[in-house]
Parts: structure tokens; C-alpha cells; sequence
């Protein structure tokens, strides 16, 4: 199973690059080129769970680390809610970070958005492979 970001994301940051580039006046090739590179940078971290192991990978076939599931003690879903707003979630999930607690103490944290069908990586793992979960709220204040 292979959690991935949204496209949406994704987008949206690519059209703010390719909007900057032309206010900078560069040059259409050029711009398209750097863009369609941020993209596949971007699109290429992922998260795959095979068996009982847990692998992040970056830019498509690198490894960068691998898990086991069975070693997650608890999942830690925290929320970061800026100055006391009311926090209205309409699609996507209401945590912004994942943190998994292993059983001999280290700690793996995961954005919130990889996705596989709808459901992120840290509620798939609570949901099917029973770790237990807390949620958290953390309040951060701000002079604005």
C-alpha cells in the first residue's frame, strides 16, 4: 500500500512557482522546465507499507528508512492551532503531524498528507493494524 501527498498540493505550489516566474520575466521554456522538475521532486517522497514493514522512499526508488509496524508503541496525532482560531476542516485530515513512537524510544514524525484512498497514513495504521493513538491539541502564539 502506497501513501502518497495530494495532488491538489502539489498544484497549487507549482502554480504559485510558475506565477512568480513570470513576474520575474523568465522565459516560458525555461519556467516550464524548473516547474515540471519541482513537480516530480515534490510527488516523489511516498510512504509504502508491505507486510509488516513501513518504508519511506524519496525521489521514486531511494530508501531512506524502513520499520517495523509491530515496534510502534503509539501514534501521536497532533493538531497546531495558531492564536486560538476555530479550526473549520472541510476535506483532509485535522492533524497536521504524525508522530510514531517506537518501542525502544525513537520517534519518526509524518505530515499529514499522504494519503491512500482517503484515509492518511497515521489513521490507517491506528485503524488496521491497532496502534494505540492519541490526540493532541498544541496551542502556539503569535504577535500578528
Amino acid at each position: 500500500m502506497v501513501f502518497r501527498r495530494h495532488l491538489c498540493n502539489i498544484l497549487f505550489i507549482l502554480l504559485f512557482i510558475l506565477v512568480m516566474l513570470y513576474f520575474f520575466e523568465v522565459d516560458f521554456k525555461i519556467s516550464l522546465a524548473i516547474v515540471t522538475i519541482l513537480f516530480f521532486l515534490l510527488k516523489s517522497r511516498s510512504y509504502r507499507i508491505k507486510g509488516k514493514k513501513l518504508s519511506e522512499y524519496s525521489f521514486f526508488f531511494f530508501k531512506e528508512y524502513e520499520i517495523n509496524i509491530n515496534d510502534i508503541k503509539e501514534i501521536e496525532m497532533i493538531t497546531i492551532i495558531k492564536n486560538l482560531r476555530i479550526i473549520i476542516t472541510v476535506k483532509g485530515p485535522r492533524e497536521d503531524r504524525y508522530k510514531l513512537i517506537m518501542k525502544n524510544g525513537d520517534i519518526y514524525e509524518i505530515p499529514s498528507y499522504y494519503y491512500n484512498k482517503n484515509r492518511t497514513l497515521g489513521r490507517y495504521l491506528s485503524e488496521v493494524h491497532q496502534i494505540k493513538k492519541k490526540e493532541m491539541d498544541k496551542y502556539t502564539f503569535s504577535a500578528n
